[in-house]
């Protein structure tokens, strides 16, 4: 029979697999089935009863090599590591050799690949892309928390290998439930969870005898909605018999109930097994095996295991290696003739090894109880402790996809873009592009005859009879917005800055003065015109008036200075005037 290596399965896995998908793999990969769990799989006694009935129904290639219960057993409690099985010699019964390194990658990478495709194609969420398949262990980045809810604790560092295999079996177990729970009447949910390893509902009850109770869709739909409520998810939802008319968002939803349910059943398998955890303590405790710094936590540790079978074995092979002097002087004793020493010496040299030998034994018994102590505390706690640890980790990915709920709600309903929008956007300037970002649109701005941009006739209305103080006008100078501005949380309103614009006017008498307020009389020999565009702003523009204080500014500063300069200042003034007075003819 052909065997090749892969990397382990864990029992989630293994247990949804058909009776057609278990024959393969048992005729594939051997008699020895490796599991990353086995604890799990040995608490699911159908499954186990499913695999001996698998092992006396195969197909004639699988009868040849039948499946070992009691090896299968035997390897489930012993439960090696990836890196162990990867690293073992191939069987002798093997007649090809196995995978080369690049072979194993190569179909590694197939199944991962594969279990990705199915997922996404049964409408479930992988935790990362696909081409962050083989990179996503050593640069996790925002994925970091998912991830290490999916990887093995001992592999964490640099095995990618497992990741989507993991999430597309729990999908797949929960597809089933999903299936179930529409179609038949069972008698609590926890009935799913163990009907969830077999491929029909008709194997379930054949292999567990009928069922108690007459729960069903209803009594279901119900009971997610209250525990989804109890757990702080308050959002409206409802379940629909048909799966062909059920959406993506409230299939994701009852996937999140499903999850919650096992995670309140890891939470009461806690509950209850933290009495038997302290009477077990206790009882070590008082048998007087512990050492001052041992903890919980160190007798749990693989460190602890390693020390206790190293002094084991050195305490054994001392006994051994007294019993041997022992044995030897014995020798002599019986053989005088051959030896030079007395007869006296040698019954001396004998009792003094039988009382080594006495002491070497009482240490290595004296060892071997205490290591037996802590073997039976750790194997009576052990489902307690694995409670715990999945409890413990459980949240991590609740919490993810609680995180995946908008984004799904995106996906289902993608923002919708107004052509007449984008062409609004298009043209907004940068800082109405912020506010449209925030969610606070660009105002509809009003031009006047020139093209010139005012303010709102509302934002008019209720600036009206106000002072602008120092902070508006400041804050356009350099492009930045001004404390006040920020704190109102208002964004600048203009696009750009125009130092020539039509809100000055020549006066036709050599000197540009700023337009009059609507409503004003008209200055000493100045007459107003109705096409003067002045005349259709509330106000002077921002940039005309900060114009005029920086020419104020800088006749200040050059009325200082040499006639030199004041000439050059009287000429950049005159352009200026003729530049305007050309604007306003």
């Amino acid at each position: 029979m052909v065997q090749t290596l892969r990397p382990q399965l864990w029992a989630s896995e293994i247990i949804a697999y058909n009776d057609e998908e278990l024959d393969r793999h048992i005729e594939r990969y051997g008699r020895t089935i490796d599991v990353q769990d086995p604890e799990v799989l040995m608490q699911n006694k159908p499954f186990i009863q499913r695999l001996k009935d698998r092992a006396n129904n195969t197909t004639d290639s699988v009868k040849s090599s039948p499946v070992d219960a009691q090896q299968l057993t035997a390897r489930l409690l012993q439960g090696p590591t990836y890196k162990e099985r990867a690293i073992r010699s191939p069987s002798v019964t093997s007649t090809t050799p196995p995978f080369t390194e690049e072979e194993e990658y190569l179909e590694d990478k197939r199944y991962e690949t594969e279990s990705f495709k199915w997922l996404v194609d049964s409408g479930g969420r992988p935790s990362h892309p696909l081409e962050r398949m083989e990179d996503i262990v050593k640069t996790p980045g925002k994925d970091s928390e998912i991830l290490s809810y999916w990887l093995d604790e001992a592999d964490q560092d640099n095995d990618w290998r497992g990741l989507f295999q993991q999430q597309a079996g729990r999908w797949k177990c929960f597809r089933r439930i999903q299936c179930y729970a529409r179609e038949q009447q069972f008698g609590h949910e926890r009935v799913l969870m163990i009907a969830e390893t077999f491929n029909n509902w008709e194997e379930f009850v054949g292999r567990c005898g009928p069922l108690q109770g007459g729960m069903g869709f209803p009594e279901y739909a119900k009971a997610a909605k209250e525990r989804l409520q109890r757990h702080g998810f308050t959002r409206i939802f409802q379940l629909d018999l048909d799966l062909s008319q059920q959406d993506k968002l409230t299939t994701w939803i009852e996937y999140l109930n499903y999850e919650y349910l096992r995670y309140e059943d890891f939470s009461t398998k806690v509950r209850r097994g933290h009495r038997h955890d302290n009477k077990a303590w206790k009882k070590l405790v008082d048998s007087v095996a512990l050492r001052p710094e041992e903890t919980k936590e160190f007798l749990c540790s693989v460190d602890c295991g390693w020390q206790q079978a190293a002094e084991r074995e050195r305490a054994e092979e001392h006994m051994k290696a007294v019993r041997r002097v022992v044995v030897s002087v014995e020798q002599v004793i019986a053989t005088p003739r051959q030896s030079r020493v007395s007869s006296q010496a040698l019954q001396q040299r004998l009792l003094a090894a039988q009382l080594k030998l006495r002491g070497a034994e009482e240490e290595f018994w004296r060892i071997k109880g205490r290591n037996d102590c802590v073997s039976e505390y750790i194997l009576s706690t052990k489902n307690y402790r694995i409670a715990k640890e999945n409890a413990e980790r459980h949240p991590i990915l609740l919490r993810w996809m609680l995180q995946q709920i908008p984004l799904i709600e995106l996906e289902l309903n993608p923002p919708q873009k107004n052509s007449h929008t984008e062409e609004l956007v298009g043209k907004i300037s940068f800082s109405e592009n912020q506010e449209a970002v925030l969610g606070r649109g660009p105002q509809t701005k009003e031009r006047d005859r020139c093209g010139s941009e005012t303010r709102p006739r509302s934002d008019q209305l209720s600036r009206k009879g106000k002072k602008r103080c120092r902070d508006d006008i400041e804050d356009d100078e350099d492009g930045t917005i001004s404390p006040k501005r920020a704190r109102n949380g208002g964004w600048p309103q203009f696009a750009s800055w125009q130092p020539m614009n039509s809100t000055w006017f020549h006066d036709g008498q050599g000197s540009s003065q700023p337009a009059r307020q609507p409503g004003s009389r008209p200055r000493h020999g100045e007459t107003q015109r109705i096409d003067e565009p002045g005349t259709l702003s509330g106000h002077p523009r921002r940039s005309a008036r900060i114009a005029m204080r920086r020419e104020a500014n800088l006749a200040a500063t050059t009325s200082k200075k040499s006639p030199i300069n004041r000439d050059k200042l009287s000429r950049s003034k005159r352009r200026f005037e003729d530049r305007r007075s050309k604007q306003t003819v």
